[in-house]
């Protein structure tokens, strides 16, 4: 969805008199971990809530709000649908999101130092500095890894039904 809310209208007119709007969104605190743009699904153009005052994501929407929006829309049912989730592997130190972060960082500037008129040789030194100084913080600080458990049993999801 490019504008949520249009898709919503859009899909709202589509209903019968008396008819259903059921809604499924993955959850941006389980899905995305945090983490904007998505690392799990590149196609991912905003993320979803249900009922935070506040998100961490630059593109959340709070899914019942939107749905309950819609003209003469009355919600049956708005949940979070977070079955075989494990929210233990959520857990990480802040130094270790830091990590993450900054290895994505690093994995941008690799990109950009590849295409750098700088020489082969010279690249490859640069690289090989950078990447032990980083193993070795890592190492010291323990690196944190987002898992995306929806790949397996686990839902990590809302559903809204209207």
């Amino acid at each position: 969805m490019k504008d949520v809310k249009i898709a919503l209208c859009n899909w709202w007119g589509l209903v019968k008199p008396g008819g259903y709007l059921i809604i499924v969104v993955p959850d941006e605190d389980l899905y995305e971990q945090g983490i904007w743009p998505s690392i799990f699904n590149s196609d991912h153009k905003a993320t979803f809530n249900l009922r935070k005052l506040k998100s961490w994501s630059p593109v959340s929407y709070d899914i019942q709000a939107l749905v309950g929006a819609l003209p003469g829309a009355e919600i049956i049912e708005a949940r979070l649908q977070d079955e075989g989730y494990d929210r233990r592997l959520m857990q990480r130190t802040g130094w270790g999101q830091f990590l993450f972060r900054l290895g994505l960082l690093r994995q941008r500037a690799f990109g950009r130092m590849l295409r750098t008129r700088l020489s082969g040789y010279r690249r490859r030194i640069l690289i090989r500095r950078v990447n032990v100084a980083l193993n070795c913080i890592e190492a010291l600080l323990g690196k944190w890894e987002p898992i995306d458990q929806t790949r397996g049993v686990a839902v990590a999801q809302i559903q809204v039904v209207a």
